[in-house]
């Protein structure tokens, strides 16, 4: 809802003061009630614009016949789309060596994307179509 108020910043305020001053619940409540309207169609909209990209990586990762643990990282991207090479160790149980092949075997299909490609240690990847499906900033 907090995206809708900023959206309509001046009419909720405008209509808080209604409430206030001369009790206008009527036109506060069909305020509100509009935005979770639109607030659910857009989150629905997100929803199966994720689940799009979700079937399109599976497909991509299927066709070039990669491991189940390639697809479960994939998969966990929708989760937390900024990931490590030790978060990925971490989640697959596996060995450093064998998540950094994992994480470079999404970087090669343009899943991921390392944000700092001047380190060698601690480099973080992001899934960028994950942000700007969801609409919102990349973490830097």
């Amino acid at each position: 809802m907090s995206a809708f108020f900023e959206q309509h910043r001046q009419r909720y305020y405008d209509l808080l003061l209604a409430v206030s001053r001369r009790g206008a619940w009527h036109e506060w409540v069909g305020f509100f009630l509009r935005g979770v309207a639109e607030q659910e169609r857009d989150a629905l909209s997100c929803a199966k614009r994720l689940q799009d990209l979700q079937a399109k990586w599976h497909r991509r990762l299927a066709f070039a016949r990669k491991s189940a643990l390639l697809l479960r990282l994939a998969d966990k991207l929708f989760e937390s789309p900024l990931v490590t090479i030790p978060l990925a160790k971490d989640y697959l149980n596996v060995t450093y060596v064998r998540a950094q092949r994992i994480v470079d075997k999404l970087v090669q299909p343009n899943i991921l994307q390392p944000l700092d490609t001047e380190k060698k240690y601690g480099r973080k990847f992001i899934a960028r179509e994950i942000f700007q499906v969801i609409g919102e900033k990349e973490v830097e």
